[in-house]
């Protein structure tokens, strides 16, 4: 079972610095997690998708399958929204489906047009020259302010049995 350690800021006094067992995502977003929060979470289930599509291609295709697993086992995949609007977890098979216009290439394409779109704005001190792993005025999160830190205080898991 995955339990949540911190589910929100501190602005939900059910939740906050208790632990919480879940079997869905959902059920956190849903009653712990502030509207922004929940974009923040809605992003990392993305994130995970788009990585698990990529491993599906490549040498690690094993470790695809474990995290596939785990994406299911714990409903980490973007859901399907009903007519009310309500969220409801979705197979990985079914995400799949649903998002033929995502290639499995399709992280490593995002991946790709960062640097040049960033350059427009933020220009490094190498033109040209783009690199993931970059720092300081290279780094990927380079703004005209300097480089930014990211972090998600709101999520902290722990993936244990009980």
């Amino acid at each position: 079972m995955i339990q949540l350690f911190k589910a929100a800021h501190g602005s939900t006094k059910r939740c906050t610095g208790k632990y919480i067992l879940i079997r869905s995502i959902y059920s956190v977003i849903n009653a712990c997690c502030p509207s922004s929060a929940k974009a923040k979470v809605s992003t990392i289930v993305k994130l995970y998708y788009l990585i698990s599509r990529f491993l599906t291609t490549g040498p690690c295709r094993r470790t695809a399958e474990v995290l596939v697993s785990e994406l299911e086992e714990y409903q980490l995949l973007p859901g399907r929204l009903d007519w009310l609007g309500n969220e409801h977890p979705r197979s990985y098979e079914d995400v799949v489906a649903a998002n033929t216009h995502v290639a499995p290439d399709h992280l490593l394409q995002i991946c790709k047009q960062i640097g040049p779109i960033l350059d427009k704005d933020v220009p490094s001190c190498v033109p040209g020259v783009h690199s993931l792993l970059g720092s300081g005025k290279q780094s990927m999160l380079r703004t005209s302010k300097g480089t930014i830190v990211i972090c998600c205080p709101f999520l902290l898991w722990h993936v244990g049995s009980l």
